[in-house]
């Protein structure tokens, strides 16, 4: 997005930010580019539903992260879907575990 904004030349139209944001903003990247490079080197040498299944808890770490970290309050929908989620990884799980043993 940012590059994008860069490239057409608006990025003016973005509202001042401090330093801190821009700092925050470019970490974020950082471990945006480091975890997809983890997930593509990770489907080189693992299963495929393997790396599936840690690619779908990661939404349920940052939801309790934030939870916890920055005292942000998790509502009934965010539950419902970490609980979706969770069933998703434990039938995938599961189906592959039997298929192995």
């Amino acid at each position: 997005f940012l590059s994008g904004a860069a490239w057409t030349g608006e990025l003016g139209a973005f509202p001042r930010a401090g330093m801190l944001i821009w700092v925050l903003v470019f970490t974020s990247i950082i471990f945006q580019v480091i975890q997809y490079r983890c997930y593509y080197r990770s489907l080189e040498g693992l299963p495929t539903w393997l790396v599936r299944v840690v690619h779908l808890i990661t939404p349920i770490i940052a939801m309790v992260t934030s939870a916890w970290w920055l005292h942000e309050r998790i509502n009934m929908a965010q539950i419902l879907g970490m609980l979706v989620v969770a069933g998703g990884i434990t039938l995938i799980y599961g189906a592959h575990a039997k298929s192995y043993s």
